[in-house]
C-alpha cells in the first residue's frame, strides 16, 4: 500500500523529533515550540552537538519576551529561531575566522542570553562575527554571480565580458575557453599591472573570446583625465634635473606613449596590438558598437 504525502511528512517529523528527544527535558517549551526548534535546526543543517546551545538561546530569549504576553513569546520564537540556526550552522567552518578575531572556538564558551549576558563573549557577539563570515561555498556563489553579471554576450560564436577585478582577468585569460593569454593584467598572483591600468589610468576593459577560432582579445580605453595627468608626469620626469632630456625628445616620448593608449586599444592573446578594424570586422557592427558604447559609458575615452 502506497504512503500518502501527509503520512510521509508525519513520519519524517516524528523521526526528527525523536532524534533530538534526549535534549527535551532541559527546555521548558510546549510540544509546538519544541517541534518548531527541531525543524529550524534540521532545515539549517545545524549539527546535533550545537542543538542544545541553539535551543537554550531561543528559549531564554522567549522567556524574557514572553513576560509581555503569549503573542510576544511566539514572536520571540519566530524571530530568534528563524535566522539563528543558519548562523550557528556555520560555526565549524568559521573557527579559523573566529580565532583570527580572538573569539572562542568552542560554542559553549559563549553566554546564551541576548538580553543580559553575565559573561563575555555573548551569543550576540558570536552572531555578529558569524554574519561577517562567508564560507567557501558562499564566496564561490558570490563570485559566480558577479562573473555572470559582467557578461555582455554569450552565444554560440562569442563570449564577451567586462572584467571588474584581477580575479576576473585571471579567470578569463587562463580558465575560460581553450586557450590562455600573455596579458600582464591577467598574470595570476601579481595584481600590480592590473592596478596600474585599471586604477591609475582608470582603464576599462572588455574581453572577447571567439569560440569558433579559439582566439581571445582585450579591448580597452583609458580615461582622458588620467591620461592627461600621466602625460604631465612624463614631462616632469624627463625634464627633471637628473635626466634633462631636450624638449623635442620629451615631446616625441610623450607622443609615442600616447599612441599606445589613444582611442580603442586592441590586443590579441599573444599581447600583440592589432588594428581595431580587424576585430570590428570579425564581430560585426552591432557587437562592436556594444563594446565601444560600454567603454565610453564606463569612463570616457582619450581620443
Amino acid at each position: 500500500m502506497s504512503m500518502s504525502i501527509q503520512d510521509a511528512a508525519h513520519l519524517l517529523v516524528t523521526y526528527l523529533l525523536e532524534d533530538l528527544e534526549r535534549y527535551r527535558p532541559r527546555f521548558p517549551v510546549s510540544d509546538e515550540e519544541w517541534q518548531f526548534l527541531v525543524q529550524h535546526a534540521r532545515s539549517a543543517n545545524l549539527p546535533d552537538k550545537f542543538f542544545p546551545f541553539f535551543a537554550e538561546v531561543v528559549t531564554r530569549y522567549a522567556e524574557v519576551e514572553g513576560k509581555r504576553g503569549k503573542q510576544w513569546r511566539k514572536q520571540a520564537f519566530d524571530y530568534a529561531a528563524g535566522g539563528l540556526a543558519k548562523k550557528l550552522a556555520l560555526f565549524d567552518a568559521a573557527k579559523a575566522f573566529l580565532a583570527k578575531n580572538k573569539m572562542p572556538v568552542d560554542m559553549y564558551a559563549y553566554d546564551t542570553s541576548y538580553h543580559n549576558p553575565v559573561k563575555r563573549p555573548s551569543v550576540g557577539e558570536l552572531v555578529g562575527y558569524l554574519s561577517q563570515f562567508k564560507n567557501k561555498k558562499e564566496l564561490d556563489t558570490e563570485r559566480e554571480s558577479a562573473w555572470k553579471a559582467n557578461v555582455l554576450v554569450d552565444d554560440e560564436n562569442w563570449f564577451i565580458m567586462v572584467p571588474k577585478s584581477h580575479a576576473d582577468a585571471v579567470r578569463f585569460a587562463h580558465r575560460y575557453g581553450r586557450c590562455g593569454t600573455k596579458w600582464c593584467i591577467s598574470v595570476s598572483g601579481d595584481e600590480a599591472s592590473w592596478r596600474n591600468y585599471y586604477e591609475d589610468f582608470r582603464g576599462h576593459f572588455v574581453f572577447v573570446y571567439d569560440k569558433r577560432s579559439n582566439r581571445k582579445y582585450s579591448v580597452s580605453s583609458y580615461s582622458a583625465g588620467a591620461i592627461k595627468g600621466y602625460m604631465e608626469l612624463l614631462r616632469e620626469y624627463y625634464n627633471s634635473q637628473h635626466i634633462q632630456r631636450p624638449k623635442a625628445e620629451i615631446n616625441q616620448i610623450v607622443s609615442d606613449w600616447l599612441q599606445n593608449v589613444r582611442g580603442i586599444v586592441v590586443h590579441d592573446q599573444e599581447d600583440n596590438r592589432i588594428d581595431s578594424g580587424e576585430l570590428k570586422k570579425l564581430l560585426g557592427a552591432d557587437l562592436w558598437s556594444l563594446i565601444v558604447s560600454h567603454l565610453k559609458q564606463q569612463g570616457g575615452m582619450y581620443e
